[in-house]
């Protein structure tokens, strides 16, 4: 009886894992950005009567896009990485806390809220 509870246990354990693991999947739009103690934000860019649209989309599969100013690429992402999918040896580090998706690469941080 114990190792079929212990091993159901550890079946509900691994679902749980995969299911927080694709939780991060969805659209972030672009909130700010930090370059050498600069920061620009989106709510700032409206105020000056320009919008910028930009945002990250991952899906579930590991596969997403990046889009800006009407230009759209096809990424891949995994393990806190994501990467253009015609030079996945491009990759940048992000993090996911909450609906918060922040990108960080030479000094630049770029944030991006979960919609």
């Amino acid at each position: 009886m114990k190792k079929v509870l212990c091993s159901a246990l550890a079946v509900i354990m691994l679902l749980c894992m995969t299911a927080c693991g694709n939780n991060i999947a969805g659209r972030y739009n672009f909130h700010s950005m930090n370059m050498e103690g600069m920061e620009v934000t989106a709510e700032s860019l409206k105020a000056l009567g320009s919008e910028v649209e930009m945002y990250i989309e991952l899906e579930k599969d590991g596969t997403g896009t990046m889009a800006s100013e009407g230009e759209v690429i096809a990424m891949g992402w995994a393990d806190g990485e994501i990467w253009p999918a015609e030079d996945p040896e491009d990759k940048v580090a992000f993090t996911v806390d909450g609906d918060t998706l922040t990108l960080e690469q030479d000094g630049m941080k770029m944030v991006f809220k979960r919609k």
